[in-house]
């Protein structure tokens, strides 16, 4: 197996939104980034660093340098309204950092979904 030592920016393959998420409903935003060596992904909600509580699970795992990370909201309501961020970085100085966003509402609150 050749392992590569030359590192490769990191770019954002894949960004995903539900088109609603339903008010008392599940919904799942994907982010999957790749890169050498593998980026890290970090989830913002309204500018703020999302973390992982009772009804939000942020989530991540890397198979070949293919970062899946995901958002996963359980029983949504109006505080799960907002612009959602994916932040992809490297550890390699010098590349840029890449975010994808989208502004989710709930469903029942003029759910809509805007990918940027």
């Amino acid at each position: 197996m050749y392992v590569s030592t030359t590192s490769v920016a990191p770019y954002i393959t894949e960004f995903t939104t539900p088109p609603t998420i339903p008010s008392g409903g599940p919904g799942t935003l994907t982010c999957v980034a790749t890169g050498f060596p593998a980026p890290q992904v970090m989830w913002y909600h309204n500018g703020s660093l999302l973390l992982s509580d009772g009804r939000v699970i942020v989530s991540g795992m890397v198979v070949d340098l293919v970062v899946t990370s995901t958002v996963d909201v359980s029983s949504a309501n109006s505080n799960n309204s907002g612009n959602y961020s994916c932040r992809v970085e490297s550890s390699v100085q010098g590349y840029d950092v890449l975010i994808r966003s989208a502004t989710v509402l709930v469903q029942g609150n003029n759910t809509y979904a805007t990918l940027k």
